[in-house]
């Protein structure tokens, strides 16, 4: 496996698992949702699903770098797995805040959306 930072080896897959947390929670939570709950285990679904999303990405980006994970996986399957795992792993630090910030946005409209309809049951 390589090492060396690069647009392809570093740079896509993290760009690919930003847009994919922006995404995927629009995705999962209902646009009429109201329950803070229900969107909290909805996005920490999408988490776990970009987190699990990290591995065969980063596994294509060692492949596009030259490498041969697939081969690696063969040979010494639980190293490649940590290696690709611990990538993976590492990538949160740029798409959570991400996650964050939709689950913020997220939050705010399901209050939103309780507010309009205390409004037009007359109790705001």
């Amino acid at each position: 496996m390589t090492d060396a930072v690069g647009f392809w080896n570093t740079g896509a897959p993290l760009i690919l698992l930003v847009a994919l947390a922006w995404l995927l929670p629009g995705w999962l939570v209902p646009r009429s949702a109201r329950s803070q709950g229900r969107i909290a285990v909805l996005l920490g679904l999408s988490a776990l699903l970009v987190g699990a999303a990290g591995v065969p990405v980063f596994a294509a980006a060692q492949r596009a770098a030259g490498a041969d994970p697939v081969g690696a996986l063969a040979e010494r399957p639980v190293a490649t797995l940590v290696y690709l795992g611990r990538s993976s792993a590492l990538a949160v630090l740029a798409w959570g805040p991400i996650m964050a910030l939709r689950w913020f946005g997220l939050a705010q409209r399901a209050e939103r959306l309780k507010g309009e309809d205390m409004m037009r049951e007359g109790r705001g």
